[in-house]
């Protein structure tokens, strides 16, 4: 960042859009979050094994590359996590309203996302 701001144009004083532009990215890249949510048994399965490097989710939240997505297995029959949880470095995000899993009315609101991970 520091090498960004050196860059500013001396007759004017400004930074200009494209060091703008780099420093946002810089600071995007700086910011790393993990973001925790549940899993069901039958998906952490396949992703523990290494069969799925994705997952679909309601996008209400935010989320970027480089964050940690943190998958808790979660049992549906006893309503209780199992204690097991995978750590997933996320690599890309595709968002879209296009895929029927959730409620209409959330799908319209929140779109989805589509998470890669490895």
């Amino acid at each position: 960042i520091k090498k960004h701001l050196q860059n500013l144009d001396n007759k004017t004083n400004e930074i200009t859009k494209e060091t703008t532009k780099e420093i946002t990215k810089e600071i995007t890249n700086e910011i790393k979050k993990e973001i925790t949510k549940k899993i069901w048994p039958n998906q952490f399965k396949l992703i523990e094994e290494g069969n799925k490097t994705y997952d679909i989710r309601l996008a209400d939240f935010n989320c970027n590359p480089g964050d940690t997505l943190v998958l808790k297995e979660w049992n549906p029959e006893t309503l209780e996590y199992t204690g097991k949880e995978i750590r997933k470095l996320i690599t890309n995000i595709n968002k879209t309203k296009n895929l029927p899993f959730w409620n209409e009315e959330d799908i319209n609101k929140h779109g989805l996302q589509i998470i890669s991970f490895k």
